[in-house]
C-alpha cells in the first residue's frame, strides 16, 4: 500500500492536474543540436520579445519547443519515407499510446486500490481510464486493416514549385543554359505531427539531416550547386499537421538541345527535368504546388540574357520506364527567341556591303584590268573571312543554317562578279584580235569604224549585267530570309 501511495497515486495526481490544465512539465535540459536548429530566436523565443518580459513565460516556451522537437525526433527513422510499409506511420503512435494507456491504467488502478478502503473513486480518474481504453481500441482498429494490406504502402506526394531569381547566360556552342532558382518542396510526414502552442516550427538547415527528404535530382543537369555562403541557403519548416516545407537555393546548368536550321531567326524551348532518383511512381509522385500555370515564376528583372528574349514558360509531366521501374519526371520548358541585332551588325550588313562593292567593278572601264581584278579578289576574300567568323558563334553542326545559306548566296554573287569580269575581258580580247585581222585585210576601211561597233554593244551589255546582277541578288537573298522567318 505504501508503494501504491508513493508511486501510482502520485501519477494519478499528475493525470488529474493534466485534466484540470494545471500541470506544468518539468524543466528539461536543451540539447545543443536542437538549440542550433531553432533559428535566430533561440529555443522558443521571438524576435519581437523584449528582455523585460516574464522569465517564467520564456522558460515555459523554451521547454515547450524543446519538448516538441524531442518528441518528434524520438524514434524517428529518416531512412524511411513517409507512409512506407503502411505500419510505420502508426508505429510511433502505437508506442506512445500504449505507454500513455499503461501509465493511465496503472494510475487509475492504483488510485482505485488506494481509495477502495474509503469507498470512493473519483470521476476524473474513471474518465481518464475509459478514454485511454477507447484510444487503445481505436488504435487496434487501425492496425488490423493495415496488416491485411501488407505490401501496399501509401504513395508519398511531393509538391514542388520554382522561383527563378536569375536566368542566363545561354551558350549556343555548349548547348546549355544556367539559372539561379529557389527550389521548393512540400510533403506530409505524419510521423512529425505534434500538439503544442507553436503552429509552425521554423528551423534552419541543421534539422534537415535528421528527417527524411525527397531524393530529387535534375535529369538533364550538367552541374548543380547548392549555395553555402554565409550558411547553407536552406529553409526548413514543420507544420502542426506534419506538413514539411523545404526550400533550397540552387544554381543549375542544364542541357538545352537546339535545332539551328533557322539560325539566327530561331527560337528554342530549354527544358529542366527533375524527379526522384530511387523511388518509382508506385512510392512517390510529384505534383505542382500552385497548378501548372503558376508553379514556375520568372520575374522580368531576373532575365539576364543578351542574345535571347525569354517569352514564357510551360510545364509538363511524363512517366519514364527503366529496368528499375516507372518514374515520374516533371519538366519545365523555358521558351527563348533569339535577338537579331548582333548578327545584323556583325554579319548581314557587312555581307550586303561586300556584294554592293563587288558591283562597282561593272562601272570601271574594261581596259582597267588591274583595278577590276583587285575589286573582285578583295570582295571574295572578305566574304571568306565573314563566313569563317560567323561560324565561330555556332557549334559544329552537320547541317546548313539560314545564315550559311545567306552567306553562300552572297559569296556566289561576289565570286560570279569576278568570273564575269574575267569572261568579259577574255571575249573582248578575242574580238579585238578578230577585228585586227579584218583591218589588215581591208585597208580601205576606216580604222575608227570597228571601234564604234565594238564599244556601244559592250556598254549596253555592261549596264544590263549590272541591273540583272543586282536584281538576282536581292530576290534570292531576301526571299530566303523571308522564308526562314516564316518557319
Amino acid at each position: 500500500m505504501a508503494c501504491c501511495k508513493n508511486g501510482f497515486c502520485q501519477e494519478g495526481t499528475r493525470d488529474r492536474e493534466i485534466l484540470r490544465g494545471q500541470f506544468r512539465p518539468p524543466t528539461l535540459p536543451v540539447p545543443g543540436g536542437l538549440v542550433s536548429s531553432l533559428g535566430p530566436w533561440g529555443a522558443g523565443g521571438s524576435l519581437n520579445e523584449t528582455p523585460g518580459q516574464n522569465q517564467k513565460e520564456e522558460k515555459l516556451c523554451q521547454e515547450n519547443f524543446t519538448r516538441i522537437l524531442d518528441s518528434l525526433l524520438d524514434g524517428y527513422d529518416n531512412r524511411l519515407r513517409p507512409g512506407f510499409g503502411g505500419m510505420n506511420d502508426f508505429k510511433r503512435a502505437s508506442v506512445s499510446s500504449l505507454s500513455l494507456s499503461r501509465s493511465a491504467c496503472l494510475s487509475v488502478c492504483g488510485n482505485i486500490t488506494s481509495t477502495a478502503c474509503n469507498g470512493e473513486v473519483k470521476e476524473t480518474e474513471m474518465v481518464l481510464f475509459f478514454s485511454s481504453l477507447r484510444g487503445l481500441l481505436s488504435l487496434v482498429s487501425h492496425i488490423l486493416p493495415l496488416e491485411k494490406k501488407k505490401g501496399k504502402s501509401p504513395v508519398t506526394e511531393v509538391k514542388t514549385d520554382i522561383y527563378v531569381t536569375s536566368f542566363g547566360p545561354v551558350s549556343d556552342v555548349e548547348m546549355e543554359y544556367t539559372m539561379d532558382v529557389f527550389f521548393r518542396q512540400t510533403w506530409i510526414d505524419k510521423r512529425l505531427k505534434y500538439d503544442g502552442p507553436i503552429e509552425i516550427l521554423r528551423l534552419n538547415n541543421m534539422m534537415v539531416t535528421k528527417v527524411w527528404t525527397p531524393d530529387t535530382f535534375f535529369r538533364n543537369g550538367k552541374k548543380s550547386v547548392s549555395h553555402n555562403m554565409t550558411a547553407p541557403n536552406k529553409l526548413f519548416r514543420i507544420m502542426r499537421n506534419g506538413t514539411i516545407l523545404y526550400t533550397m537555393r540552387l544554381t543549375i546548368s542544364a542541357e538545352c538541345p537546339m535545332r539551328l536550321v533557322d539560325f539566327p531567326m530561331d527560337g528554342h524551348a530549354c527544358p529542366l527535368k527533375f524527379g526522384s532518383y530511387a523511388y518509382p511512381k508506385s512510392e512517390m509522385i510529384y505534383t505542382w504546388t500552385k497548378g501548372p500555370e503558376k508553379s514556375v515564376e520568372v520575374p522580368k528583372e531576373s532575365s539576364s540574357l543578351v542574345q535571347y528574349d525569354l517569352i514564357g514558360q510551360t510545364v509538363s509531366s511524363e512517366t519514364i520506364k527503366s529496368i528499375t521501374g516507372e518514374y515520374i519526371v516533371m519538366t519545365v520548358y523555358f521558351h527563348l527567341r533569339r535577338k537579331m541585332g548582333y548578327f545584323m551588325i556583325q554579319t548581314y550588313i557587312p555581307c550586303i556591303m561586300t556584294v554592293i562593292l563587288s558591283q562597282v567593278s561593272f562601272w570601271i572601264n574594261k581596259e582597267s584590268v588591274p583595278a577590276r581584278t583587285v575589286f573582285g579578289i578583295t570582295t571574295v576574300l572578305t566574304m571568306t573571312t565573314l563566313s569563317i567568323s560567323a561560324r565561330h558563334s555556332l557549334p559544329k553542326v552537320s547541317y546548313a543554317t539560314a545564315m550559311d545559306w545567306f552567306i553562300a548566296v552572297c559569296f556566289a554573287f561576289v565570286f560570279s562578279a569576278l568570273i564575269e569580269f574575267a569572261a568579259v575581258n577574255y571575249f573582248t580580247n578575242v574580238q579585238m584580235e578578230k577585228a585586227k585581222k579584218k583591218t589588215s585585210k581591208a585597208l580601205q576601211e576606216i580604222p575608227a569604224a570597228p571601234v564604234l561597233k565594238e564599244k556601244h554593244p559592250e556598254a549596253r551589255l555592261q549596264v544590263f549585267d549590272l541591273i540583272a546582277f543586282s536584281l538576282r541578288f536581292q530576290l534570292l537573298s531576301w526571299s530566303k530570309s523571308h522564308r526562314q522567318g516564316k518557319n
